[in-house]
């Protein structure tokens, strides 16, 4: 277990973006296709939000299951895949650095309306510390992957949303179009690769009054 968190480790930390290039991703979903040939070949997924992210499979690619490395042909379409994606070519060009590959996950099947509790537990996000920041402010704009947040100290502050995003008030979860620009909120984040913020849980309500 050790030998592969070092591996992965050394594998994203040599990744990450250098001169303005695009940072690593982690793409999370249901494995759709699968066509790989003697450790060389192409995949596609489908997230949580039913977009559909395509991939390429080199030799060097590191593949694993229950912390075992394994080769492209223990991989099925069906298969739960977390992906360290590299983009630093573009979207288009979207190369696999490690696969980590779980059960099939009914999440990712149908659409994220009828599965109210998004909060699942990624392998990846146990790798290195996330989630320890925290912000107060107010709210700029917020779209379907991005919210922007105006703060006392730190101007106007971006995050990325995830598709495990929590949206809670009064101390129970609620809908994300509850929230709306003007409210004044309070962000839990992290670094994500390649030092963006990523928002892991944003709250409001008359229990939280930011100073």
């Amino acid at each position: 277990m050790a030998k592969l968190l070092f591996t992965i480790f050394a594998l994203s930390a040599a990744l990450l973006p250098q001169d303005g290039a695009p940072p690593v991703r982690i793409l999370q979903g249901e494995l759709l296709e699968w066509t790989v040939i003697s450790g060389t070949g192409d995949f596609k997924i489908r997230d949580l939000d039913r977009r559909i992210h395509y991939c390429r499979i080199i030799p060097e690619t590191f593949i694993t299951r229950q912390s075992h490395r394994i080769s492209h042909v223990g991989v099925r379409p069906g298969d739960t895949l977390e992906v360290i994606a590299d983009l630093r070519r573009g979207e288009s060009q979207c190369m696999a650095v490690t696969v980590y590959v779980r059960p099939p996950d009914a999440a990712f099947r149908f659409p994220r309306l009828l599965l109210p509790n998004r909060s699942r537990f990624s392998f990846l996000d146990n790798l290195y510390q996330r989630g320890n920041l925290t912000f107060a402010g107010v709210v700029v704009s917020h779209e379907d992957s991005r919210l922007v947040l105006k703060t006392r100290y730190s101007g106007n502050l971006s995050f990325q949303l995830r598709p495990d995003t929590v949206y809670s008030t009064g101390g129970r979860e609620v809908d994300a179009k509850l929230l709306e620009p003007q409210m004044r909120v309070y962000v839990r984040a992290g670094s994500a690769f390649g030092g963006d913020l990523e928002a892991f849980q944003i709250t409001w309500g008359e229990i939280l009054n930011p100073r």
